[in-house]
């Protein structure tokens, strides 16, 4: 899972029927309805003529030969679909996107580049088997942990935190910088395992943990260096466990119904999320509601 699949000039004209097929319908939906059609003055007319005379005069007859012609297209369009899916399934990107990606990736992703899409500080921890269709809704499952996360965990897992008091630095960290910039400390929740993904039936297992959100700026704003980021980032590809505070988000990209996708451009105001650029998904923190 996560390999890498570079596209020839056959392979993309396939994926532009494969996704002209999806975004075209008219043909078959015609089809459809005019062998309902045809097929009800079939079986109002045995009656009248007989199964097997009326059979053999549809040869004949034009309205019943356009009849087999859009059985035909109908059952071409699904049998296409079908095979497009099969031939399309643990592709991936184009080897020329690939290489971008790779130019532009932090050289702390180093060692991971097959795992999948990265970009800047972001790296992808589990590809979809399918990156044409994704998971379908059904597949997901949650399993969410309500006790909040401690940061005495950190102590224990980190060499470089094991000898400070992070629950008195958390403390004084909310009352004098905290509430300066956010009004609100809010419930949101952490990934706490590399996500499981089942091939055969494309299942996705999330396990999920509360965290506060001024855990989480506390750990982005005074614990996180350089030094443990490279070993926080080595145990999740290693270990799958993430035994640190972070932020599960959820990218919503909207596509037209002429399939033209949305950019939106990042404020000036997020320093450090690539300020002043497009991006093509929109993304917003998930966070718990009250019960």
């Amino acid at each position: 899972m996560g390999k890498i699949y570079a596209k020839d000039k056959i392979e993309s004209e396939l994926e532009k029927m494969y996704n002209f097929l999806k975004t075209n319908k008219t043909l078959y939906i015609l089809s459809y309805g005019y062998l309902i059609a045809i097929a009800i003055n079939f079986f109002s007319d045995i009656s009248r003529v007989g199964f097997l005379e009326l059979f053999k005069s549809t040869f004949s007859r034009i309205e019943y030969i356009v009849g087999y012609v859009s059985l035909l297209i109908i059952i071409a369009y699904k049998l296409l679909l079908f095979i497009f899916k099969k031939y399309f399934r643990n592709k991936t990107i184009d080897k020329r996107v690939r290489e971008i990606y790779e130019k532009y990736t932090d050289s702390i992703f180093k060692g991971h580049e097959i795992e999948g899409i990265s970009w800047g500080l972001g790296q992808t921890v589990m590809s979809c088997p399918n990156l044409q269709d994704g998971w379908e809704t059904k597949s997901i499952s949650f399993e969410v942990d309500n006790s909040l996360y401690n940061l005495d965990f950190l102590n224990n897992y980190d060499q470089l935190l094991k000898d400070r008091n992070l629950n008195k630095e958390y403390k004084k960290y909310v009352q004098k910088e905290f509430y300066k910039e956010f009004t609100t400390d809010s419930d949101r929740l952490m990934l706490t395992k590399r996500p499981v993904a089942m091939t055969d039936d494309n299942a996705l297992s999330i396990k999920l943990k509360k965290v506060k959100w001024s855990q989480l700026q506390f750990m982005w704003n005074k614990l996180l260096v350089p030094e443990n980021r490279k070993k926080y980032i080595k145990d999740v590809f290693e270990d799958g466990f993430i035994k640190y505070p972070n932020s599960f988000c959820l990218h919503l990209v909207v596509i037209t119904n002429d399939n033209k996708v949305l950019l939106t451009e990042i404020s000036n105001n997020k320093s450090n999320d690539y300020p002043n650029t497009w991006a093509v998904s929109i993304g917003e923190q998930l966070y718990m509601s009250a019960k």
